[in-house]
């Protein structure tokens, strides 16, 4: 698969996870004018769904614990590369890698992907700054790569990439834990992704940290309306994710 560049057709993207494994006008209204299509996270083996798969609201937004049910990257492949080839933007596959293993076998099976733009890769927290980089590296021989790290991780990952260059940095999103009553009526506590407006000061601070460090970033958190992402966008992101305002309808492409 020879390398080409990842190029957006607009600053407006879908968070993985939110709209499926291919583009569908379905999902949502005027979904042509999304710069680029991020699919759901695929991993090499099937996963089922987390046994307590939930979304809890808090004041602000919702913490989502899902555990990235999908079917596996082979079924994935099967059943949705035709429609990538047919999308009216270009598509990234999220693919969620274990180890470097791993990540050499979706590489192969990626090889008869030609509906494809490019890849997102990210990874699991225990994951080491040099693992990142190796995997990344690996990714980068074959495809433009956007590479999904906190802020934290920015500056102890891609130093360590022998001079090649991801397209972006996909900010990673925050996570935090609440309690939920389970069936029992006993009280426990669930971790996940956070979503929703609260989390906005803290993306566009983190879009001003990447931009004094010149580094491509692609925002996310917190986005509600399209003002917000002129905001980011002059503040110097590279584009940005919308997220769980998808399922709500709040936030409109048409016109």
């Amino acid at each position: 698969m020879p390398k080409m560049d990842l190029v957006f057709r607009s600053a407006i993207l879908n968070a993985e996870g939110m709209l499926g494994f291919a583009p569908d006008p379905r999902n949502t209204p005027g979904f042509t004018k999304l710069g680029a299509f991020i699919t759901n996270p695929v991993s090499l083996l099937p996963r089922t769904p987390a046994e307590a798969r939930c979304a809890i609201s808090f004041d602000g937004g919702v913490l989502l614990h899902s555990g990235f049910p999908n079917p596996g990257l082979v079924k994935v492949l099967k059943k949705y590369a035709r429609l990538w080839r047919s999308a009216p933007m270009p598509v990234i596959l999220h693919l969620m890698a274990e180890d470097q293993q791993e990540m050499e076998q979706c590489l192969q099976m990626l090889e008869i992907a030609d509906g494809l733009a490019g890849v997102e890769l990210s990874f699991k927290p225990e994951t080491g700054p040099q693992e990142k980089a190796n995997m990344l590296l690996s990714v980068l021989r074959e495809w433009p790569v956007i590479a999904q790290l906190g802020i934290e991780e920015i500056g102890k990952v891609l130093p360590l990439l022998d001079g090649e260059t991801v397209t972006a940095v996909s900010l990673l999103p925050e996570r935090g834990r609440l309690p939920r009553k389970m069936p029992n009526g006993q009280w426990d506590w669930v971790q996940g992704r956070l979503y929703g407006p609260a989390l906005f000061p803290q993306t566009a601070m983190q879009v001003e940290l990447a931009r004094q460090d010149g580094i491509p970033v692609i925002a996310a958190g917190g986005v509600t309306q399209l003002a917000e992402v002129e905001m980011l966008i002059q503040a110097g992101a590279l584009a940005v994710k919308v997220d769980t305002i998808f399922w709500s309808g709040g936030i409109s492409f048409q016109g």
